[in-house]
């Protein structure tokens, strides 16, 4: 089945979570021992040539990946390093992503997720608009990115055509690229690295937010929630807790609970706020660009 897509389509498209894992999955390794363009997301534009090289080299075993950590200015996460181990000899042709946004862009819209105890003075109704207001500034930054990105993979498949390119992106982003890639004429194929894909409840927000439409009240109260337990649950920790392992345990918790204890909960929760710190991980979406 994955052949007759890659048949269909030069450009194949892999959204997945920045988790090392997804690198591992059958569907990624079968799309990248075909590909012979691989395009790396990146959230923030400055120094992208230079950083090309780099991979390039790593692509043909002139780097490893420690030699790569070690230039990069920033160090390398777990799925950073394992990216560059799957790219390392693998004698593929490296490209990146050239964003619209500066860092301190960047920055301004991690913020904009802030710490749920940033809404404890807030009522329901308010701390759910705030939330949305959020999501959608957000979503704003990193879809402009999208729209800017699909002009990009339009010109580079048009400069290579006949090849097989193979871009890796966020989960979040998937509905927004998807949209501005069908304005072009370049046909493309989307894939997961399970089917069926389910990602998160905030994930699915801002994609929906990037693509321009809007979450109801139930997915913005279940997000309020989520991100509350999550914090909850970080306080409560004595060791860390890997951020889709957090989030999938809370997801599971809240489908038990009906609309009116929903927004019970919440109510309470609000009200007692200041019981939560600063969690590790607040609104409970994946970054989207790091490697």
């Amino acid at each position: 089945m994955l052949e007759q897509k890659r048949d269909f389509s030069m450009l194949s498209l892999y959204f997945a979570p920045h988790d090392e894992k997804v690198l591992t999955t059958k569907t990624f390794t079968s799309l990248f021992s075909v590909t012979h363009i691989f395009v790396i997301e990146n959230a923030v534009k400055g120094r992208i040539r230079e950083t090309e090289c780099y991979w390039n080299l790593l692509s043909h075993a002139a780097l490893t990946p420690d030699d790569l950590d070690r230039i990069t200015q920033d160090g390398f996460s777990p799925f950073g390093m394992k990216l560059a181990e799957t790219v390392y000899g693998s004698r593929k042709l490296i490209r990146f992503e050239r964003s619209l946004l500066c860092r301190g862009d960047d920055a301004r819209a991690e913020r904009l997720l802030g710490s749920i105890g940033q809404l404890r003075n807030m009522n329901l109704e308010k701390a759910l608009r705030e939330l949305r207001a959020r999501l959608s500034v957000y979503a704003g930054y990193h879809g402009k990115r999208d729209e800017n990105f699909a002009r990009q993979l339009e010109k580079l498949c048009t400069e290579n055509f006949g090849k097989s390119i193979l871009v890796i992106r966020g989960e979040a982003h998937q509905l927004a690229l998807e949209k501005f890639l069908k304005r072009t004429a370049v046909p493309f194929t989307s894939f997961h690295p399970y089917e069926p894909w389910h990602p998160n409840l905030v994930t699915c927000m801002i994609s929906k937010l990037q693509a321009g439409e809007t979450p109801d009240q139930k997915e913005t109260m279940t997000a309020l929630a989520t991100s509350i337990m999550c914090e909850e649950m970080e306080k409560n920790s004595k060791f860390p807790i890997p951020l889709e392992s957090l989030v999938s345990t809370v997801e599971s918790t809240l489908q038990g609970m009906t609309d009116a204890d929903l927004e019970s909960y919440l109510r309470i929760k609000l009200n007692n706020t200041a019981e939560i710190g600063e969690g590790r991980h607040s609104v409970p979406v994946p970054r989207q660009g790091s490697v």
